[in-house]
């Protein structure tokens, strides 16, 4: 029985001494782990402000084309406002006309037929020798940034 139980010693010794060295190498390896992980956080802290630098780099960079887009963007907003109250204005004026001439041509329609005989020339050839104007500026586009037109963006051209 003795004999037995050093046997069972033996193999718990040995037992555990394969275990010592398995945590001794699982050890080993943390270390390692935690020694690359910190490298892997130096090497982040000091490309860090690498890159902060090289995006305030790109936003300069950026800044003036930005600001100048921004301001052509503004110019093009009062041009467009201009060009509304002109054609506001030219079309009222031409409304007004037609309005005369439909106003004109209903009374002389409602004259008696020696009258109206007399003066439909007179208020038909006015009316042909006077058509309507084109509405002001048609067909003249305005461009975005000077360049070509991007279709689907704000750089197509405008009315």
């Amino acid at each position: 029985m003795e004999e037995a139980a050093q046997e069972h010693r033996e193999q718990i010794l040995s037992r555990r001494q394969h275990l010592w060295e398995e945590t001794e190498e699982l050890l080993g390896l943390k270390s390692d782990w935690d020694k690359e992980r910190e490298r892997l956080l130096r090497q982040t802290e000091v490309e860090r402000p690498l890159a902060v630098s090289k995006c305030e780099g790109l936003r300069q960079f950026l800044a003036e084309p930005e600001r100048l887009l921004l301001a052509r963007l503004g110019e093009l907003d009062e041009e467009i406002g201009r060009r509304r109250e002109e054609n506001a204005t030219h079309l009222g004026e031409e409304i007004s006309r037609l309005s005369a001439l439909i106003t004109e041509l209903e009374g002389k329609r409602q004259q008696p037929v020696l009258e109206l005989l007399q003066g439909v020339r007179s208020a038909v050839s006015r009316y042909i020798r006077a058509p309507s104007a084109p509405t002001p500026r048609a067909g003249k586009r305005l461009r975005v940034g000077g360049g070509k037109p991007e279709s689907g963006s704000v750089g197509q051209l405008l009315l």
